[in-house]
């Protein structure tokens, strides 16, 4: 990709490589982004490295792209989206599949399975009670 104002003047194409090519460009250091960014250094290391097996769950290393992005002057949005592409490459996941909306509606159907639970129970207490 080009490097345009927008995105710090830095190329954007594989996450952890922009990253890394812009601390250099700023002459910063692991340990000063570490610092500045409240990111453990060895997450940073895999995070230039495009190395999502040893990074925690997706949804960290999203906020982790932001505070680098904002850190070091690139495009936030731009650099999710490829960090998107990438990890649906290195998980396998399609476009359709979306963890966040699947654990949300994970929950809303646990939440109505336990409000009809409590439902049969109450009309099972009141048919039920003796008197």
């Amino acid at each position: 990709m080009v490097a345009s104002p927008d995105n710090g003047g830095v190329s954007l194409g594989l996450p952890g490589m922009t990253l890394r090519k812009a601390r250099a460009e700023r002459g910063l250091s692991l340990e000063e982004v570490a610092a500045r960014t409240c990111i453990p250094q060895r997450s940073l290391v895999a995070l230039e490295a495009d190395d999502y097996g040893r990074l925690p769950e997706a949804v960290y290393v999203r906020g982790y792209l932001r505070r680098c992005g904002a850190l070091l002057g690139i495009d936030c949005e731009s650099l999710l989206e490829n960090f998107e592409l990438q990890y649906q490459e290195y998980t396998g996941a399609g476009e359709h599949e979306d963890p966040v909306r699947d654990a949300r509606r994970s929950r809303v159907v646990l939440a109505g399975g336990a409000a009809l639970g409590a439902v049969i129970a109450i009309v099972l207490t009141i048919l039920l009670w003796p008197g």
